[in-house]
């Protein structure tokens, strides 16, 4: 795979999980069907068959599913180089300025996210499970943003404070503290 774009693969590339990239090509097929529908509709002829929608939709959702199923990254001795769905990147690793996974407002994943002096990545290739993250454990996405760091000679990235916990907790301790405030009223 990264020597489609040229670039020598670094020690490890890394992929996301199966059941990530599944999920993914499952939740790409709705965006392929209402983008060939849109040119189904806008076609000229006016009168077009249904499978005309059909011829459109499932090329590219097949596209849009190999692209999905061959997202990577590496990280070379100078650069960490990814695929995303739409584009492959290539940032030098003497210009990572900050390595996180950002907490999702909603969802089972959160992708890499890598700062440079000018701009901000998402790597896709690299995700972690909220949910696993929740119970305290490590996966191949911590392994890969603690590597990414250590060349760019940035700290490792912060455990997982508990995404899904921590709104759970701030939303009881909002309860309660309206209770307290409402006897304390009568």
């Amino acid at each position: 795979m990264p020597d489609e774009v040229g670039v020598p693969a670094g020690d490890r590339i890394w992929r996301p999980s199966r059941f990530y990239r599944v999920s993914l090509i499952g939740l790409l097929a709705p965006f392929a069907a209402i983008g060939a529908a849109l040119v189904w509709i806008t076609l000229p002829t006016g009168q077009l068959p249904g499978w005309w929608f059909l011829a459109l939709a499932v090329p590219l959702w097949g596209w849009l599913g190999f692209r999905a199923w061959t997202l990577w990254a590496t990280l070379t001795p100078d650069a960490l180089v990814f695929q995303n769905l739409l584009t492959t990147g290539r940032i030098a690793v003497a210009d990572i300025t900050k390595v996180d996974f950002p907490s999702p407002s909603r969802g089972q994943w959160s992708t890499l996210r890598v700062t440079d002096q000018a701009k901000t990545y998402l790597v896709w290739a690299i995700a972690r499970s909220v949910t696993a993250a929740d119970r305290g454990e490590r996966g191949p996405a911590d392994e890969a943003a603690d590597a990414i760091c250590a060349a760019a000679g940035l700290p490792p990235v912060p455990a997982h404070t508990g995404f899904v916990l921590n709104a759970l907790f701030g939303v009881l301790d909002r309860y309660y503290a309206r209770r307290r405030s409402r006897s304390t009223r009568q």
